[in-house]
C-alpha cells in the first residue's frame, strides 16, 4: 500500500510545488500542471483497455438532462458552462520550471486507476 501512496504523490503536481519553492523567481507566479484534455468516455476507453476484467461503463448522461438539473441548482449548475466545451491550457511555464514535460495524460490516467486499486479503494468487479 505505500508504494501507490508514494506514486500517488511523486507525480507532476508534486514535482512542480518542490520546483516552485526551489525557485526565488516562481514567488507571486501561477503555474498549471495540466496534461492533454481528455473527455470522460475516452478516459472509460482507456481503463477498458488496460482493465478488462473491470466493469468500466460506457454510459453517459445526455447534455440536455443535465441543463434541465442546472435549473433547480446544486452541483450541476456549477459545470452547466463547461458542457461541450474542451479546456485547453499553456502548460509550457510549468514544464518549463519543471524542467521536463508533463506525464501523458494516458499514464496519469493509468497511474491513478492503479493507486486506487492498490490502495483497496475499488470493489474487484464481478465481471
Amino acid at each position: 500500500m505505500r508504494r501507490a501512496a508514494a506514486r500517488a504523490l511523486d507525480g507532476d503536481v508534486a514535482a512542480l510545488h518542490v520546483a516552485a519553492l526551489q525557485q526565488l523567481a516562481s514567488v507571486g507566479q501561477r503555474y498549471l500542471a495540466t496534461s492533454d484534455y481528455v473527455p470522460f468516455p475516452e478516459v472509460a476507453n482507456i481503463l477498458r483497455a488496460a482493465y478488462p476484467e473491470r466493469m468500466v461503463t460506457s454510459k453517459s448522461v445526455p447534455d440536455w438532462i443535465i441543463k434541465l438539473l442546472a435549473c433547480f441548482g446544486g452541483p450541476t449548475r456549477q459545470i452547466i458552462h463547461d458542457i461541450g466545451n474542451e479546456k485547453h491550457f499553456d502548460r509550457s511555464k510549468g514544464e518549463m520550471l519543471l524542467g521536463r514535460a508533463f506525464i501523458p495524460a494516458k499514464d496519469a490516467i493509468l497511474s491513478a486507476a492503479e493507486s486506487l486499486i492498490e490502495l483497496g479503494l475499488l470493489k474487484p468487479s464481478a465481471k
